[in-house]
């Protein structure tokens, strides 16, 4: 019956994460084609043929780079309290979670800290700590961001700002009612669990959530105990750089975007950045929609517009795609590093054994 029960929870727990997934890629389809809507995708597809190629390798390469230096910076907070971890390790673990969250939104946090704890033994909360710690820092990084945008194209700033919640109010009605779906759904999943699996004592829990908060403050706190914090801030502007640098290359490959300016990149990374914060796969049909909203704006035609926002999200997804189709085979494949306890009992038996 527990074994039952058991499976039964697997399978529920499966069904949402699919349900979720296949939600948030209708939703992702469904804006990429109404960003596609009345354009000749033919002639789409006829100007990114005329990229120019050795802007796009760069751009390529400024976005690797940009990777990189991420996986950089994540190994400081990290090694706070620990010996440094291996940097192949946390790159492929970093270009592996991209590729799961191209499957199931925000589920990639998830595999960085299961992928820690099994093969380099770190408590999986406490990666989870600096998980959310980065998240926290990329926020402020975007809210400065903005903050810059909206100093360099205060116009097309209000205009990009109108057209990402003017639909909100429409959709009221549907929002209200998805709530409500949700809220169903959650309150019938707590009932079957406390039907099917009695609460374990509250000493129990007390203790475990004590734990996993402990683990995860002291993820949390790791940039304030790190030992090289100029390093973190020098790792953190020179990725924002990376992103920048990667939007202007793109607009050097085609002629007729060559014309924009420095500060109308920085615009448009920063509203691609609104869009892939958006909880779909990857940011997929909402980044669609925000670049080229704000290429347009910036007097782009719109066939030019949707090419350049292929090229721009392609170059992304190429890479983290390919890459992290590697990382998921290297952290599969990589031998665990044993615990301290492991490595003291074998010097044991390997002294017994002399």
């Amino acid at each position: 019956m527990a074994e039952r029960s058991l499976r039964a929870k697997r399978w529920l727990r499966y069904g949402w994460r699919v349900a979720s997934a296949i939600l948030s890629l209708a939703i992702a389809v469904a804006l990429v084609l109404w960003s596609l809507k009345g354009l000749d995708v033919a002639a789409v597809w006829t100007h990114m043929g005329r990229l120019a190629p050795e802007w796009f390798y760069l751009a390529l390469l400024c976005s690797l780079v940009a990777f990189y230096l991420r996986a950089l910076r994540w190994n400081l907070l990290l090694q706070v309290g620990h010996a440094p971890l291996s940097q192949a390790l946390l790159f492929w673990t970093l270009m592996a979670s991209y590729l799961v969250n191209y499957a199931l939104p925000r589920i990639g946090e998830a595999y960085r800290c299961g992928a820690l704890k099994r093969k380099a033994n770190r408590a999986a909360s406490q990666v989870l700590g600096t998980v959310l710690l980065e998240r926290i820092v990329d926020l402020l990084c975007m809210a400065v961001a903005f903050g810059i945008a909206l100093a360099l194209a205060p116009t097309a700033m209000h205009t990009l700002w109108k057209r990402l919640w003017q639909p909100i109010p429409q959709q009221l009605p549907f929002l209200g009612l998805s709530l409500i779906g949700l809220l169903i759904i959650a309150l019938g999943f707590f009932w079957w669990l406390k039907k099917n699996h009695p609460l374990k004592p509250p000493s129990q829990l007390k203790k475990r959530l004590r734990h996993l908060l402990s683990h995860t403050k002291k993820g949390l706190l790791s940039l304030r105990d790190t030992p090289h914090p100029v390093r973190f801030v020098f790792f953190t502007l020179a990725m924002w750089m990376l992103y920048f640098l990667n939007t202007y290359c793109i607009f050097q490959c085609l002629p007729e975007s060559k014309s924009l300016l420095a500060a109308d990149a920085w615009v448009v990374m920063v509203a691609g950045g609104i869009g892939m914060t958006a909880p779909v796969q990857g940011g997929i049909g909402t980044f669609h929609v925000m670049v080229a909203a704000t290429l347009i704006w910036f007097g782009i035609p719109k066939v030019i517009a949707a090419a350049l926002t292929s090229v721009i999200y392609g170059s992304y997804a190429l890479l983290t795609i390919g890459l992290g189709a590697v990382g998921l085979f290297y952290v599969a494949t990589l031998v665990k590093k044993p615990s301290p306890q492991q490595s003291s009992t074998a010097q044991k038996s390997d002294d017994g054994r002399a």
